[in-house]
């Protein structure tokens, strides 16, 4: 929009005596935004251990009244910032438009510098910013890579845990001690006072009050309460860890205090305030649980008092784990879960605990993904609790690989890549079902070398072959398929002859089995397997003809033609042949 403009020059009376109206006078004044037409940077990894370096940014713009170069870091400048929180700027002068540079020098973190966002100021002062975001869609690096510097790395907190979470000052004054396992190359700053090193809390009227520590006392943040101090609950906010070099990590209490078990809030006494002495502990269960399966997770909350607990609340928060249910084996309660992603929190309203009683609490999940998974519990009561500290339950699981799908990780499967097959309760490699099915001993981890049939397969061979490991068609066991003698074997039986009847001009020469009671114990064997079409019936008219068939080395429709039952449930010649196939696998 244009703007109406007077110069200071021309006086109202001559404007009235020139008759000239404000239109005469006005000129258009830039409101528009400055536009980033391309970015670049000169270097993308920066080495300063043999010297300072210059990052130059190199910009084409667009505006009307002209780019302000020289404005400085906070009006026109490419903002990055350090892997230890720092901010740098490259600014530009209005001798070199279209420059920006930023100097790094052995003085500066080493690390990612992200780059934050781009400031352009005009010379009208219309500003325009553009994020990381947009840089990158111009080509521009999400960061640039620094060597040779401070080493810019935040402390790593390993563990953190509390003296005392329920403080009585009635007597005396008490002190809140935190205990901290961290790791960092230059060593933490434990003199660092409030805003550097230290546990923030909050009181019940919204003061804050610092856990700091001394370097000569390294891991320990301590905080004295008196008597003089707010009572009620004081929430766990935060912690702040500083390094020596001003590397610092911030750790909110959710999720990242909690998941080292540590209380949410320290409770302090009013003078002969009512207490409790509850109690929250957990069954030993497997830390390993199957990916996508259901679970269940036993709590039990216990009364260490005479007196009732007072109404409870139970909080539970899940990583990787979605609560589905909770339950309580007594009394009643109502909770409310909402779940994103396999995340889940939940709290519930709880009937009390009567004096030295428990309840168990019954928690079912479904595991998320594979990976980590956790679970932060606490249980809480109306009344003030004296031993809080026992409240709180945690649990690091590991949800892990189904393979085949069957509800059974593949850590804890034998055969983790067959729905069909889950159990192996002498570890010789064959499912325990498959052994039942062919005669075998579960229980026998010896009979996996077997050879019954006396193919020259051994039973586990068989097993990974999918064949038969005491049952062939090779019934007179000379190593051969043979439809005049085995096949008609196998089909005299299923008319129902025996003794030389059966075996009279059908046993080979070279035969190992000769007798009709070796043979029939050798058909007998096959089992239901002899019902090559699968319609639960033995004839000799079809699943006889259908063996000697293919013994003979038929094929395709040839094999099957007339000899398939009405009632079958393999009717393609493909289906039979397969069949068949497992039936007389290539003898060694």
């Amino acid at each position: 929009m244009d703007r109406m403009i007077f110069s200071p020059l021309i006086s109202p009376i001559l404007c009235v005596l020139l008759l000239c109206t404000f239109s005469s006078f006005s000129f258009a004044v830039d409101e528009e935004s400055p536009g980033l037409i391309s970015i670049e940077v000169n270097k993308t990894s920066v080495d300063v251990s043999g010297g300072a370096q210059t990052l130059i940014f190199t910009l084409e713009t667009s505006d009307d009244s002209g780019i302000n170069w020289s404005a400085g870091k906070t009006k026109t400048a490419v903002v990055m910032q350090d892997l230890g929180g720092g901010y740098h700027y490259a600014v530009g002068t209005s001798e070199s438009p279209g420059i920006l540079t930023v100097i790094l020098t052995s003085g500066d973190k080493t690390g990612s510098w992200e780059f934050s966002f781009l400031v352009l100021t005009d010379n009208q002062d219309n500003r325009s910013m553009f994020g990381n975001a947009a840089l990158r869609s111009f080509g521009l690096p999400a960061s640039i890579e620094t060597f040779g510097g401070i080493e810019a790395l935040p402390p790593q907190l390993n563990s953190i845990s509390i003296n005392k979470a329920t403080i009585d000052v009635s007597e005396n004054d008490q002190t809140v001690d935190f205990l901290l396992d961290t790791d960092d190359p230059s060593g933490i700053d434990w003199d660092g006072g409030s805003v550097k090193t230290s546990v923030v809390m909050r009181d019940s009227h919204g003061a804050y009050h610092y856990a700091t520590g001394v370097n000569s006392a390294p891991g320990h943040l301590s905080l004295d309460i008196s008597s003089v101090d707010v009572k009620g609950k004081w929430s766990i906010e935060w912690l702040y860890i500083s390094d020596e070099l001003g590397n610092k990590a911030v750790h909110h209490y959710r999720p990242s205090l909690q998941a080292f078990g540590l209380p949410s809030f320290v409770y302090v006494l009013e003078t002969n305030e009512q207490t409790t002495d509850l109690t929250l502990s957990s069954q030993p269960q497997s830390t390993s649980i199957t990916e996508n399966t259901s679970f269940s997770y036993a709590l039990d909350a216990e009364n260490l008092r005479s007196s009732v607990s007072g109404e409870l609340t139970f909080e539970i928060l899940s990583e990787n784990l979605t609560v589905e249910s909770i339950s309580m084996d007594s009394g009643s309660g109502s909770c409310s879960i909402t779940t994103i992603a396999f995340n889940s929190t939940a709290s519930c309203v709880l009937s009390s605990i009567a004096g030295y009683t428990s309840k168990r609490l019954i928690i079912r999940f479904r595991a998320g993904v594979i990976g980590p998974a956790d679970f932060y519990t606490n249980l809480a009561s109306e009344i003030p609790d004296i031993s809080l500290l026992n409240n709180y339950v945690s649990k690091h699981l590991t949800v892990i690989l189904d393979s085949d799908g069957d509800s059974i990780g593949d850590d804890f499967d034998p055969f983790p890549y067959s729905d069909l097959f889950t159990d192996d309760s002498d570890g010789d490699g064959m499912p325990d079902t498959w052994e039942a099915q062919y005669g075998l001993d579960p229980l026998d981890p010896f009979d996996a070398a077997s050879d019954f049939d006396n193919d020259g397969y051994t039973a586990i061979e068989e097993f990974l072959a999918d064949t038969i490991p005491t049952g062939s068609l090779d019934l007179d066991g000379n190593t051969k398929y043979d439809a005049l003698s085995d096949g008609m074997l196998l089909v005299r039986s299923m008319f129902g002859l025996e003794g030389d009847v059966l075996i009279n001009g059908s046993i080979a020469s070279d035969a190992a089995y000769i007798s009709s009671t070796d043979i029939l114990n050798r058909i007998e064997l096959l089992g239901d397997l002899r019902d090559i079409d699968g319609n639960g019936d033995i004839d000799a008219l079809t699943d006889g003809l259908l063996v000697v068939r293919h013994l003979f080395g038929l094929e395709g429709e040839a094999l099957i033609a007339g000899v398939i039952a009405e009632n079958a449930t393999r009717v393609t010649a493909a289906e039979i042949e397969i069949y068949l196939e497992i039936l007389a696998p290539e003898i060694q």
